[in-house]
């Protein structure tokens, strides 16, 4: 039976019921991942627009990630209102898509408006994850697995309509715009929707934060690291695939770049399924973090070097392959928590997720400009293989998230 959380009526209208039941979750999460996407798919055109130097391209994914930092930690010191959160999310989703679609000029407002895109994108993914891990505690890794399926559909999605768009009105306003309209309709939707609402727990507070560190250390403080690199390696691509295929190869549209970067998410979706069923039958989730970290980590070297356009398409699709289940398999060791520290785990780990994210968005450029574009994407190689270092420190009771 689902634990309720219950709240002055008017004030929170959740309601128990199974996840597959509450469409409006997966919903929002596919927006969440389309924003997720949106930023790579449009820093070619961003770029030449404003004339930016990959340092100068390289503080969008930066303002943005730090906004997902700072919107988990305010999630977390509000979390006994989640649908209040949804809601808000959804809200500053949209006004933060419109703004990006009226401003004209590269100056400080732009960065500062991807920062409050930025945090409406964490509460939007952030949620729902931890609805879900404890309305199925027992099998978390593959639940998460399942509903962060749609956030990489989301992820995919994106690029594909939105590069589209891009090459019919060559202006990557309007296609803000439109998203913003859509993340409208989704804030209207969460309004007037019933959700499951199981106890999420207190969130970020001091005690439960304490309980963490006495009782959990050693849990805590490996996914923590391991989901700092992880998230890291896996922004490389996502923020920059399309860029990168346009500045070093010559002779193909903007269009094909996002098409790339949307196999890339399609390969994840695929692999997260993938890594649901294997989990689901047993396969050792330490041992299959080692696999996906080694398989992504020689993808990415093979892509950022190839030197030929097809080859190097190829390999940054086929990383998602093995980028896939990497996330999941981590933030499910909440699912066994007691409820007072699982929501401080889900929400720490993501919010240092988006720090490993948000510096990887940054380091690109400057290496980039440093040295060149190939080896600002070499970044996300050892980022991925210093996962491997971190194994050893998960605990070894492995059916906490094993679904027997």
């Amino acid at each position: 039976m689902v634990r309720h959380t219950h709240f002055p009526p008017g004030d929170e209208r959740c309601e128990g019921m199974s996840l597959v039941a509450s469409p409006i979750l997966f919903i929002l999460i596919t927006l969440s991942g389309m924003s997720y996407s949106l930023l790579g798919t449009m820093l070619p055109e961003m770029s030449r627009t404003y004339h930016l130097t990959a340092s100068q391209v390289s503080s969008l994914p930066l303002a943005q990630f730090l906004g997902d930092f700072s919107g988990l930690i305010v999630l977390g010191l509000l979390l006994s209102r989640p649908r209040a959160l949804l809601i808000a999310g959804a809200l500053l989703l949209a006004a933060s898509a419109l703004t990006l679609g009226f401003i004209a000029s590269f100056s400080p407002v732009i960065k500062v408006t991807f920062f409050f895109y930025g945090a409406a994108t964490a509460v939007l993914v952030t949620i729902p994850g931890m609805i879900v891990a404890r309305l199925e505690p027992s099998r978390a890794a593959r639940t998460l697995n399942l509903i962060y399926a749609f956030f990489s559909v989301g992820v995919m999605a994106a690029p594909l309509i939105a590069g589209a768009f891009l090459s019919w009105v060559t202006s990557y306003r309007l296609v803000f715009m439109g998203f913003g309209i859509l993340a409208a309709l989704g804030a209207g939707l969460a309004t007037f929707a019933a959700l499951p609402c199981p106890e999420l727990g207190t969130g970020l507070v001091l005690s439960s934060i304490k309980k963490l560190l006495v009782e959990h250390r050693r849990l805590f403080l490996a996914v923590c690291l391991m989901t700092f690199f992880y998230v890291a390696a896996e922004t490389v691509p996502n923020a920059y695939i399309p860029k990168y295929l346009s500045d070093t190869f010559t002779g193909a549209s903007d269009f094909r770049g996002a098409l790339v970067l949307s196999l890339f998410w399609g390969a994840i979706t695929l692999g997260r399924f993938i890594c649901a069923t294997l989990l689901e039958h047993g396969a050792p989730p330490r041992l299959t973090l080692a696999g996906l970290a080694v398989l992504s980590g020689v993808c990415l070297l093979l892509a950022a070097w190839t030197g030929h356009r097809l080859a190097a398409e190829i390999l940054f699709a086929v990383s998602g392959l093995f980028l896939s289940g990497m996330f999941p398999i981590l933030v499910g060791y909440s699912g066994d928590l007691a409820p007072s520290a699982s929501g401080s785990f889900f929400i720490l780990v993501q919010a240092v997720g988006m720090l490993g994210a948000s510096m990887a968005g940054k380091a690109v450029g400057v290496l980039t400009d440093t040295f060149n574009f190939s080896t600002g994407m070499t970044l996300a190689v050892p980022l991925a293989l210093l996962i491997l270092v971190m194994i050893p420190l998960l605990p070894r009771k492995e059916k906490e998230i094993v679904s027997k």
